[in-house]
């Protein structure tokens, strides 16, 4: 989220790549749902105030679309929607595992004109509305108030860009040691030089608590700096 004057810039995307795509998430086949399924609920909401842009960066594979309602959002039925940004419209990327080609690609930019209406994005090519690429986007008059409380997203090793990244982790698909983030791993690598890695970082103010959900194969530790951190060194961590 980048903050110029009053208003707010908000990076729609997540995982570590600020990305419009339906590839991302959690990358382990989610019981009840197709294998194609990383987000069933969509991307986490978004609450904005008048004035604020959604910035959407996204390959020639995708493109964003206004819906009519939450209820047509949630069936993902374009019947009455309007098309925002067609597949050019995102940067011009052919495959958005070009790192530097999304970094440097000039995203779609969509300014909050009215309090009184909430916004309902998706994705309309093949399947990815119902992959999870879809998002509600809550407007406000004024700026609401931060919560007490952040749920931090996805606190698992499996969630994060679900398809190989070559220019970070090379994968030769006749081994598969070298092809250890496709299709069950994700990948947060923050940048193609994979600059720390890790969750993208959460600003909150004094006061807010940080909720983890997380299965028994997880937990937290607090690191001593942010050097132990990238370097996965334990030594003063409690």
């Amino acid at each position: 989220i980048l903050s110029i004057a009053n208003t707010v810039a908000h990076v729609v995307g997540g995982d570590g790549l600020d990305f419009w795509t339906d590839d991302s998430g959690y990358c382990k086949t989610i019981v009840g749902e197709s294998e194609g399924v990383h987000r069933p609920a969509g991307f986490a909401r978004l609450h904005t105030a008048v004035g604020d842009r959604l910035s959407f960066t996204f390959s020639t594979h995708h493109d964003l679309w206004s819906l009519a309602s939450l209820e047509a959002l949630e069936a993902c039925d374009f019947a009455g929607a309007t098309l925002l940004a067609n597949r050019m419209g995102g940067g011009g990327c052919d495959d958005e595992a070009d790192l530097a080609c999304m970094e440097a690609a000039t995203p779609f930019v969509l300014r909050v004109n009215n309090s009184e209406k909430d916004l309902y994005l998706a994705c309309n090519v093949s399947d990815h509305c119902f992959n999870g690429q879809r998002l509600v986007v809550h407007t406000h008059e004024q700026r609401p108030l931060p919560p007490r409380e952040v749920v931090v997203p996805l606190w698992t090793d499996d969630a994060g860009y679900c398809k190989p990244l070559p220019q970070v982790f090379p994968c030769n698909v006749s081994d598969p040691e070298t092809c250890q983030h496709h299709g069950t791993h994700g990948v947060r690598p923050h940048g193609h030089r994979r600059e720390g890695g890790g969750l993208a970082p959460i600003t909150v103010p004094l006061g807010t608590t940080l909720v983890f959900r997380y299965s028994t194969h997880h937990d937290v530790w607090a690191h001593p700096s942010a050097e132990s951190l990238v370097a996965c060194d334990y030594k003063g961590a409690r």
